[in-house]
């Protein structure tokens, strides 16, 4: 009896899911109520008192992030498996305004590819080991200045170096001539 092979899960299924959760409509958070003081409930009409009131209903009220996103912050970051104060930065970063976010990612953009220019332009050349090489010295001329040297034709000198190199373990990995 055979059995059908279930599809690939894949490794941001969850991702998904959670984006689709949160993408449902959650209610709003309630306005918070006004507070009357004394003197706008008693009829007290000081305009200097009024329009500081007035500026402060009229000030724009800092921007809440949606707490499915938040959540799928949280969900995404342990998937991720980021570090703790990573998750915490992760968590303000979705808490900030959208301007805000947009300079921080270009920023931390250009960090990146700093970090990443130095890296690849500190990777040094290949060299061999200095005991490879000392022994590449050692070796070479004495197969090339074999009294054999006329059986030595095509790739039979590379092949008899490498054999010797070989069989004494030098750091050289296996070499396939052409055929």
């Amino acid at each position: 009896m055979s059995s059908r092979a279930s599809t690939p899960v894949s490794d941001d299924d969850d991702f998904r899911s959670t984006m689709n959760a949160m993408a449902q409509s959650s209610p709003a958070a309630p306005a918070p109520a006004q507070k009357r003081n004394h003197r706008t409930m008693a009829g007290d009409n000081d305009d200097s008192n009024s329009d500081n009131e007035q500026r402060a209903r009229t000030a724009p009220a800092p921007i809440l992030a949606n707490h499915n996103l938040v959540a799928a912050t949280k969900l995404y970051a342990d998937k991720k498996r980021l570090r703790v104060e990573q998750a915490t930065e992760l968590e303000l970063f979705v808490n900030e305004p959208a301007p805000l976010r947009e300079v921080k990612l270009l920023a931390n953009l250009f960090a990146f590819g700093n970090e990443l220019g130095k890296l690849v332009a500190s990777k040094p050349g290949f060299e061999g080991s200095s005991d490879l090489n000392t022994n590449i010295v050692k070796y070479a001329p004495a197969v090339l200045l074999s009294s054999k040297i006329t059986i030595y034709k095509g790739n039979g000198t590379t092949n008899i170096l490498l054999a010797i190199l070989k069989q004494y373990r030098f750091d050289i990995t296996a070499f396939r001539p052409p055929p």
